[in-house]
């Protein structure tokens, strides 16, 4: 017999019992019995047609509900972003193609393996913070988070996933599981990645490009103020002692030297700094700097506390520069932690390369060259930068106090930039920050740089010196000094090719040579490899508005006997014309 005549079936039991009922009612209410029999008769073949069309209705539903749980089995399983659920113990239950895909799941996978073990370990607690959180606050609520997963493209790259989780409650309103929607967002990683180096490299070029203006511009300054201040200096020489005149311009040489100063401070930001380097111990140069850090500079309620490599912390480096990095960073936590008990503590450490490129390293161009480095570190407890300021901490004159200050950590990094080294940044904010300096770790067979020389014959007497420059007024100034406050003579030259030609000539006259580093079609360097040509043992002192780092960074068989830095003193042109009597030493 077939589902269809079922509920017939029932109808005819249900009429034959309805009749017996109502022939025996028939016998106390005569009339009625029967007429309510008819009526029930018909009342129940009714109920019994609409019962076989809710029947059918209720088959025709069944199979459409059928058809729609294979149409969403279809659509979950091939959704074009990944699904998981999970039970209330983290093991998945169900999870899609795209998920599976995303997160490697095998097939043994697919159900009661444990999801957090798809995640890479760095970033599990970022998702149990999340699933803790949801937890907590109870209901049908959601939760975001991005993870890298611990399955990595072909080449190594992590793959980022964005997952949103719902946590799914039971009838009673127990946490029954999770729900895990899961994007993959490595592509749009990879293109943020990719723009932040484009915009690095803008960085790059546009910090490149002002740094040659600003040591064009410091050079430039110096050649204009090393011509004011001589003529001041030879006006001073001519001046009566008690007159006004005189302190006034005692007055403008003192303001000559300050912005001299200035333009030191512009080359020294920019990593171009006199020093003279040797190998010294890190850590011992740290515990010179707390021992007058301490007693002169931190208050009580700040600790200072060290973790100091007892050997192997050699770098090539100045050691006052050096005192003067570490001294800047100490002021700069001392000032975060300000009035408020605090701490600040610094360790050295030795790094490989490639640890050193996992930090965040400024400058952005900047790329390790050694094998190792080693790590000054200073932290502090105190408020952090405000993230907005981040990249600008490093700018000159910028502060978070008042105006004047902002000058330590630019000059730390220049300084640090000077030694081929580098500085690292990490901040939390309302909790202190980590400045890192990172320097080349001297090896024990490496040994500083040393020149060897053509000795020089000894200057007898004050003799005949050869002025070389491209500035006519600089000419002026630096002859008369030489004449008038020296006692020498003097014979000049406005550019390399003048310069050779006189010392062909003259050059067992030649006493000395003051010589410009940078002219038109015959530089400095050229001028000296002629020179020393004609005379091997020529006295030779090479001028620059460039520091003297800066001008002497790159390697040149034929080297100067002194350096002088523009704008020099009268006493600085003597005392280097007494140095050019032994060899110039550039550690």
């Amino acid at each position: 017999m077939g589902d269809s005549d079922k509920p017939s079936n029932k109808f005819d039991s249900l009429h034959r019992k309805a009749e017996r009922i109502l022939k025996e009612r028939q016998t106390e209410s005569g009339e009625f019995a029967e007429l309510s029999l008819t009526e029930l008769i018909h009342e129940i073949e009714i109920h019994r047609i609409q019962l076989q069309i809710q029947n059918e209705e209720l088959e025709s539903t069944g199979v459409e509900l059928k058809e729609s749980r294979n149409q969403y089995a279809e659509l979950y399983e091939h959704a074009p972003v990944g699904y998981v659920n999970l039970n209330s113990r983290g093991l998945i239950v169900r999870c899609n193609a795209a998920a599976r895909e995303m997160l490697g799941i095998t097939v043994k996978q697919r159900r009661c393996h444990r999801f957090s073990a798809l995640i890479d370990p760095e970033d599990q607690g970022t998702l149990r913070a999340v699933l803790r959180k949801l937890r907590k606050d109870g209901g049908e609520v959601k939760g975001t988070c991005e993870i890298r997963t611990a399955r990595k493209f072909e080449s190594g790259d992590p793959r980022f996933i964005q997952m949103e989780v719902t946590a799914l409650t039971g009838a009673e309103g127990k946490l029954s599981g999770w729900h895990i929607t899961c994007v993959d967002i490595s592509e749009r990683k990879e293109a943020q990645k990719e723009r932040r180096r484009l915009v690095q490299r803008l960085q790059v070029k546009k910090m490149a490009s002002l740094n040659r203006m600003a040591g064009a511009i410091a050079h430039n300054f110096n050649n204009m103020l090393a011509i004011v201040q001589g003529n001041l200096e030879l006006a001073l020489h001519e001046l009566p002692r008690e007159s006004a005149p005189r302190t006034r311009v005692a007055a403008a040489i003192e303001a000559s030297k300050r912005a001299a100063e200035v333009s030191r401070f512009m080359l020294t930001c920019l990593g171009q700094t006199t020093s003279r380097k040797e190998p010294i111990d890190l850590s011992e140069v740290v515990a010179e700097t707390f021992a007058f850090f301490r007693s002169s500079l931190l208050p009580k309620k700040i600790k200072l506390n060290a973790e100091l490599l007892p050997t192997g912390s050699i770098v090539l480096a100045d050691r006052a520069q050096m005192k003067q990095v570490l001294t800047n960073l100490l002021s700069n936590a001392m000032e975060a932690i300000g009035e408020k008990e605090g701490a600040i503590t610094v360790v050295t450490r030795v790094m490989r390369a490639t640890d050193v490129r996992d930090l965040r390293v400024l400058p952005l161009d900047w790329e390790p060259k050694a094998e190792n480095y080693v790590c000054l570190s200073v932290s502090d407890n105190g408020c952090g930068v405000n993230a907005a300021s981040e990249d600008e901490i490093f700018d000159p004159f910028f502060s978070t106090k008042f105006k004047g200050r902002g000058l330590g950590l630019p000059v730390a990094m220049g300084l640090v930039l000077a030694h081929e080294g580098a500085m690292s940044f990490e901040n939390k904010p309302g909790r202190g920050a980590t400045f890192r300096v990172l320097l080349p770790l001297l090896a024990k067979q490496e040994l500083p740089f040393r020149d060897e020389r053509t000795p020089a014959r000894p200057i007898e007497s004050a003799g005949l010196v050869l002025v070389v420059d491209d500035e006519p007024m600089f000419l002026d100034a630096v002859e008369e000094i030489l004449k008038e406050l020296l006692g020498y003579e003097v014979i000049t030259a406005g550019d390399g090719f003048q310069a050779v030609e006189i010392f062909s000539k003259r050059k067992d006259e030649i006493s000395a040579v003051l010589l410009d580093l940078r002219m038109p079609g015959m530089d400095g360097w050229q001028v000296l490899d002629a020179l020393r040509a004609l005379r091997p043992d020529i006295h030779v002192i090479l001028a620059s508005g460039h520091d003297e780092a800066q001008a002497l960074k790159d390697y040149h068989r034929e080297q100067p006997q002194a350096f002088l830095h523009k704008p020099f003193r009268v006493n600085e042109l003597g005392a280097a014309l007494g140095a050019a009597r032994k060899p110039f030493k550039r550690g």
